[in-house]
């Protein structure tokens, strides 16, 4: 092969000019001044162009005062050339220049410098690296942010190997597995996986690499340091190489141990949900057999006086029972919910407990248990409802009377201390599970049944005894030492300043009922009349309307003494027919008294607001509505 011949030192000078003067890179002389300036012999176009010169008008310019280079320029470009100058080799440099029409641009500059005739001058090569430096800035940030996000992120983030091994990882990460950075890149991902998922986790995975799926999302368990295993959602993505190639996987890890905890909080609720339902249903048909019963001894057995005695004292029971039940059911919600409404009195402890041994005592008698009761000799004064205080420590009689088999020993004892009381409720009944004691008091909680098939109640009774207590400013506490073993619990209540030395004052004696005119308004036939056979066979006089026109029409001609008027009637309902009757000379003057299935709090303000003097709650306690008829008076009469 032939060589070309070398060009002619014309042809070189030709070439080298032209790329001066046509080349985007700017190009030039420059000498140091004495007075610290620059000054610009000979400059390409570039430079010009750079500069925003005329072309032709760079040559002989002096950068600080007719280029407008500041300061700190000139400073950077001296320094750089006195160095190329001191060790004579050429020198590389970037800075950043203020332009007064682009801002801030970067610029690279290389150098060398010769002295000529006691001058120091350089020859300069520079390009506007502007828009590779703002990439490199976006790219710097943009890696910062990725980097704060990665490690900040509140789930885990880890790069692992093809081969299992953990590349990198985030803080979250070493968290969720309680291993730090440098010992899980020692470490593979099926060493911490536990071994019941590691099949299922590499089967993905192969499904992913193979180009089946595009990611894959599970739950597994990881194997924390110390042994514990702590459940968490795996998200995996493949990250190919250049070439197409698997690289590595990304994981998302999200520790899922308290969703878990609340789906089993959830699945056990569920679970004594259905467990309360089915035993709500049982407790429900229970009395309802024997009040059929009695109802067929009645058809049959006619008016014997003892068959009708029996079916009376049976129905009453079980009627009893079913109202308990309800009464707690709603309790328990109006708890819950804060619309209970206590009405605070000073009441002696001793007769709060002796009103729940006799609300317990058929139970008791029932299932022939042993009572034994400590009672203190002197008043125990606590500023509670007695009512709902009667009515928990009834529930604790119950709840132990229940979960101990028959003929069991049943102990209740008072401990008076300086600024609280304190009553245990003993029992050697099944005794409590020590899983079971933590929510012992939550709603449907529900034991054991005892040896003979009592007990496992509906599991709302010992909630309601927290709810009632804590309204009365106190604490419940359960202890047992295991099944088979029996249980107590504990009522710790605020007592009465000098609560033990003073004696309550006696209660006054109740009024006795006299003959009342009474108007009994209701659509339920059964209800209105078996209500008037009991009034009347008390020495009343009723009447009976079973709609709201007729109860206005009878009370016209009765002038009641007192209405008993049923709120939910079709057409005119019972506060509608209220208003109405206050409205007349024959019901302004009457006590009228709300008696409706409908109980709550909302309830009584809608029957106050209309116009009522009382609201009872169906079946009627009659001792309340006995009450009411003894000390009614008729209002007195206003101008019609």
């Amino acid at each position: 092969m032939t060589l070309p011949d070398a060009p002619s030192r014309s042809e070189e000078s030709s070439a080298l000019r032209a790329f001066y003067e046509r080349s985007r890179i700017c190009m030039g002389v420059v000498e140091l001044t004495d007075d610290g300036d620059i000054l610009h012999l000979y400059d390409n176009p570039a430079t010009e162009r750079f500069f925003g010169l005329a072309p032709g008008s760079s040559a002989g310019r002096l950068a600080r005062a007719e280029l407008r280079v500041d300061d700190a320029v000139i400073d950077i470009w001296r320094s750089h050339y006195l160095r190329s100058q001191a060790q004579g080799a050429p020198v590389q440099f970037e800075y950043r220049y203020d332009d007064a029409n682009q801002g801030w641009l970067w610029v690279t500059v290389g150098s060398i410098g010769s002295g000529t005739g006691g001058r120091t001058r350089f020859s300069y090569m520079a390009e506007d690296i502007s828009e590779r430096k703002q990439a490199q800035i976006r790219l710097r940030e943009s890696e910062e942010r990725f980097r704060a996000t990665f490690e900040n992120a509140a789930v885990g983030i880890a790069h692992v190997g093809l081969d299992g091994t953990w590349l990198r990882m985030n803080e979250c990460v070493c968290r969720i597995t309680g291993y730090s950075r440098e010992e899980l890149e020692k470490l593979t991902f099926t060493q911490i996986t536990h071994p019941d998922d590691i099949d299922a986790d590499w089967a993905q995975l192969r499904r992913l690499l193979a180009g089946e799926i595009p990611t894959y999302s599970m739950e597994k368990r990881y194997i924390r340091k110390g042994g514990s295993p702590v459940p968490i959602q795996l998200t995996v993505s493949l990250v190919r190489t250049p070439d197409g190639e698997p690289g590595y996987v990304i994981s998302v890890i999200e520790d899922i141990s308290v969703r878990k905890e609340a789906e089993e909080a959830l699945r056990e609720a569920d679970r004594r949900k259905d467990e309360f339902l089915a035993t709500l249903a049982h407790e429900l048909r229970n009395p309802l057999a024997p009040i059929s019963n009695a109802v067929q001894v009645m058809k049959i057995g006619g008016s014997d006086p003892r068959s009708l005695n029996w079916t009376r004292d049976v129905i009453e029971r079980q009627l009893a029972h079913m109202v308990r039940l309800l009464d707690d059911l709603l309790d328990v919600n109006r708890i819950s919910r804060g619309k209970i409404q206590l009405r605070r009195e000073r009441v002696d402890l001793r007769t709060v407990l002796e009103n729940a041994i006799e609300t317990s005592r058929p139970l008791l008698d029932a299932n022939r248990h042993h009572l034994l009761v400590d009672r203190p000799a002197l008043p125990v004064m606590v500023d509670g409802d007695p009512v709902r205080l009667s009515q928990l420590f009834s529930n604790l009689l119950n709840n132990a009377a229940r979960y101990t088999p028959s003929g069991g020993r049943i102990e209740v004892s008072v401990a008076v201390h300086p600024a609280q009381v304190e009553v245990g409720v003993r029992d050697n009944g099944i005794g409590i599970a020590p899983s079971m004691l933590p929510r012992i008091f939550d709603m449907f909680a529900q034991g054991d049944r005892t040896e003979d098939g009592t007990g496992a109640g509906l599991g709302i009774g010992l909630s309601l005894v927290k709810g009632l207590v804590e309204m009365h400013g106190g604490r419940v506490e359960a202890s047992s030492a295991g099944p088979g073993r029996g249980s107590e619990f504990r009522v710790h209540l605020p007592i009465m300043e000098g609560a033990a030395q003073v004696e309550d004052e006696p209660s006054a004696a109740p009024l006795h009922a006299g003959s009342r005119r009474v108007l009994i308004i209701d659509d339920v036939r059964d209800g209105a009349d078996s209500l008037a056979l009991v009034l009347g066979a008390v020495g009343h006089e009723v009447e009976v309307a079973y709609g709201g026109e007729e109860g206005l029409a009878k009370s016209r001609t009765l002038r009641p003494d007192v209405i008993l008027l049923d709120l939910g009637m079709p057409g005119m309902d019972g506060t509608q027919v209220c208003q109405r009757l206050r409205e007349e000379a024959s019901g302004r003057e009457a006590c009228i008294v709300a008696l409706t299935g409908w109980g709550q709090g909302h309830d009584r303000q809608r029957t106050q607001a209309a116009g009522f003097d009382h609201h009872l709650v169906k079946p009627a306690d009659l001792d309340a509505l006995f009450d009411i008829l003894s000390t009614s008076r008729r209002r007195a009469r206003t101008p019609a």
